[in-house]
């Protein structure tokens, strides 16, 4: 393997690494929400103090986001297998057929991304703002791209 060649599957590699590092964050970040769980310090929802009307709402707002959730994790999930078998597979490494499938991954997350964003913005008006405060506060913590315990904040 040439040297240009090595530095072009260095890059392609931190690449991968970089896609799966966040798309897996995406992946914990759309189960935690849609996972039922019972009420414990970890659920967000539990600490919110939800009136009967909130919580029906949001339950709503939820079911109706659940299936496209489903099937767009489905399709990333698919799609990052397909990458891992690419780079797995034994000789030659097919350097296109690795990018085509990373741009494929990063639509498909995108897509998943923009599914979660729209079901937070229709959250958000069903929440005071204090409410919405400590709700945004949980996600960042629990983000398993945060390191710190505390956000990263001083």
């Amino acid at each position: 393997m040439g040297q240009a060649s090595f530095m072009r599957f260095r890059s392609t590699l931190a690449t991968v690494v970089l896609a799966v590092l966040v798309s897996s964050a995406v992946t914990y970040g759309v189960h935690a929400w849609r996972t039922p769980v019972q009420a414990t310090s970890d659920d967000p929802f539990a600490v919110l103090d939800l009136s009967a009307e909130q919580k029906e709402k949001i339950h709503q707002i939820a079911m109706a986001h659940h299936p496209s959730l489903l099937a767009r994790q489905a399709a990333v999930d698919a799609k990052r297998q397909e990458l891992a078998s690419l780079l797995a597979a034994p000789g030659v490494l097919d350097e296109a057929a690795v990018a085509k499938s990373l741009l494929e991954v990063s639509r498909l997350e995108s897509e998943l991304d923009q599914e979660v964003a729209r079901n937070l913005v229709e959250l958000r008006p069903l929440l005071t703002e204090e409410q919405q405060r400590i709700l945004f506060q949980h996600i960042e913590l629990r983000h398993p791209r945060n390191p710190r315990p505390n956000g990263g904040r001083p």
